[in-house]
């Protein structure tokens, strides 16, 4: 038998429409079925809750009786919190007037300078040392020297040599008239 266009397209109509309803007809059983099932397990699920109580645990926030937190049981969070303090008006307290200090006295020149050491001979050289440099110097001889001004920066003062001794050197510093004696430093014998 000779097959047309339209008896194909016929058959696959038919063929289509059938499995269509054999779909919708097996939805129906098996959605009906599932529902059954669905409603004999809730039954059984409450009358199981039903048979079986749980207890439950209570918590009483009784800190007033000592009663304490079962986990954190040095916690102090729950515990009411202390009323604030009492402000105590401040006693009335009349200041005295402040004595103005005197500014205190500028720092000692002469304590940044040492005698490092001494060369004997015809024509004595000493050594003085600044914070910031060391200078051999003979007698008489004057030298600008530089010297910490205790407040970060350097100042620059005269330094003369006034007399150099075995042990000693006598100087100078600036322009006052006042003279100081540098010893070398008593060393340790071993």
């Amino acid at each position: 038998m000779k097959r047309t266009r339209s008896s194909s397209l016929k058959w696959k109509t038919g063929l289509l429409g059938f499995s269509v309803l054999t779909l919708f007809s097996c939805s129906s059983l098996a959605g009906a079925e599932g529902d059954a099932v669905a409603a004999a397990d809730e039954k059984k699920e409450t009358k199981e809750e039903e048979k079986r109580e749980i207890p439950e645990a209570v918590f009483v926030d009784d800190h007033t009786n000592g009663g304490v937190d079962p986990f954190f049981p040095k916690s102090t969070r729950r515990l009411p919190e202390p009323p604030p303090p009492k402000e105590d008006p401040k006693p009335v307290v009349q200041e005295t007037p402040k004595k103005e200090e005197p500014p205190p006295p500028p720092p000692d020149p002469y304590m940044d300078l040492t005698l490092k050491g001494v060369l004997g001979g015809r024509r004595p050289i000493a050594t003085i040392s600044t914070t910031l440099k060391n200078d051999q110097m003979e007698v008489n001889e004057e030298r600008v020297v530089r010297l910490p001004d205790h407040e970060g920066g350097v100042q620059q003062m005269i330094l003369k040599v006034i007399k150099i001794e075995d042990q000693a050197v006598i100087v100078k510093l600036g322009e006052t008239n006042e003279q100081r004696r540098l010893k070398l430093p008593v060393r340790s014998s071993f």
